[in-house]
Parts: C-alpha cells; structure tokens; sequence
C-alpha cells in the first residue's frame, strides 16, 4: 500500500527507515509527508525551512530529519507525536553557510547522533544531529562531493565524488586520488 501525492510537482526527496516503518517525502513547494507502512499519512505540514529543498535524510529512529535547501543550508527538524498521536514538526537547528556550494549527499550515522552531508563545494561536515550544529569539517575533494556513507560500524565516513575519495576515522582524515 502507498499514499499519494497531489501535488503538480515532482517530489524532490524520498528517504525510508526501520524496514519501511516510515516514509518522508519532501516537495518543492516545502510540504512534508511522512506515512507508515501501511501507507497511511501520519504528517503532512510545511518543512518550516523558508526555501525550496533539495535533498532530505531521516533519522534511523524516524524522530528527525535533515533537509538541505536551495541556499545551501542545512535545516533538523525534530518529529514529535503527541499523546493524541498527532504528529507535528520542530526545528531544532538551522546552519546556512557551512556550505559555499549545493549540498548532494546527507547521511545519518547508524545511531542517528551524527550526520555529514557534502556537496559541489567539495566540504563534507560532520554534524551533532541531536542539536543540529556543525562539528568539524571532515575534509575537502578536489571537486565536487556527489556521496557520503558511514561504515555499518559508525567509525568510519566515506565521501567521494569524480575525482578523489575521503575516509575518516578516529586517527584522522585520509583524502584518495580517484584515478
């Protein structure tokens, strides 16, 4: 079973967790869908992010997810159900400017406190998903950055794009010549 969306408009972003236990689209116009596996939608509501997204995450636990907009910001947002069950989204940080150029990669780390995204800027950031602020930069391709993945462990972080590849580790950051 799925839901629908009415919108003229192509969904800009998809992303599932827990077996399919919750799906979160994004439009362009902003609006948020999230619905259960049964195809049933349990949120629809404005991204609250102020400008067109481009790219979301969500969380492993499907409490929280990133959205990367056409500023090249970075929005989380909490998702919170009360004891009515209904379900209603709350920012909890907002960071423009980390990246210079468009975001193409958000990926959470598998327990869900840390994310990276990376983009055409070349940067990939390492973030504090529960407070939702940039920790560290992880290192710099090149050029442009088209993904990014944590190994399954959660020690290692992976980003790569045309012309070199990064690896990240507790020992520090090691950039890899593509060719």
């Amino acid at each position: 079973a799925g839901g629908r969306s009415d919108s003229a408009e192509r969904v800009v972003g998809v992303t599932a967790v827990g077996e399919g236990v919750q799906i979160a689209s994004l439009e362009p116009d902003g609006c948020l869908r999230i619905w259960d596996e049964s195809g049933k939608l349990s949120l629809e509501a404005p991204s609250q992010i102020g400008a067109a997204a481009i790219l979301i995450a969500l969380a492993p636990a499907g409490d929280r997810l990133i959205v990367a907009d056409e500023r090249n910001a970075v929005s989380f947002l909490a998702i919170r159900r009360d004891d009515t069950g209904k379900t209603s989204l709350h920012r909890i940080g907002w960071e423009p400017g980390r990246h210079t150029g468009a975001i193409r990669a958000i990926t959470f780390h598998p327990d869900g406190d840390l994310a990276v995204t990376a983009g055409d800027d070349g940067q990939a950031w390492l973030w504090d998903a529960r407070a939702g602020r940039a920790l560290v930069r992880l290192g710099t391709h090149p050029g442009p950055i088209s993904w990014a993945t944590f190994s399954p462990a959660g020690d290692q972080v992976f980003t790569g794009g045309a012309e070199a590849w990064i690896r990240a580790n507790r020992s520090g950051v090691r950039v890899m010549s593509a060719g």
